[in-house]
């Protein structure tokens, strides 16, 4: 009898049997370009990524992590200000995200800027198309 051999993948890429291939070239980065005061934010890329399909509904908080971090402690409670925020936009050099804050006037009210962090979890959802 044959051993049965169970196969499981990380990601829907490898699912798919879809790896980027590793090369020498220096990974992705990516900023915040900027923010507007509706809490639209447009990160940059610096390499031409693979953009997904349906990226408003597949990119959601177990792939990204959004964070205020805020210049002056007990203004406010970071985690309470940020209520939600959903993926608007993907191309291959851009990412746009709108955020929904409790009480947006409170955000970077001082002379000193608020910041807000944006972590990549799921790496195989953002690599280069150099990859």
């Amino acid at each position: 009898m044959a051993e049965e051999k169970i196969i499981v993948a990380t990601s829907v890429f490898e699912a798919l049997g879809f790896v980027p291939k590793a090369t020498n070239k220096k990974a992705p980065t990516s900023q915040i370009n900027s923010i507007n005061n509706k809490g639209l934010v447009e990160v940059v890329f610096d390499q031409t990524m693979f953009a997904l399909a349906n990226s408003t509904q597949m990119i959601n908080p177990y792939v990204l992590k959004i964070s205020i971090i805020p210049s002056y402690e007990g203004v406010y409670d970071p985690e309470a200000m940020l209520i939600n925020w959903e993926v608007v936009a993907m191309t291959s050099k851009r990412l746009v995200i709108q955020l929904v804050l409790d009480d947006p006037i409170k955000v970077s009210a001082y002379q000193q800027m608020d910041n807000i962090e944006v972590e990549f979890l799921v790496p195989y959802y953002f690599f280069s198309t150099e990859s």
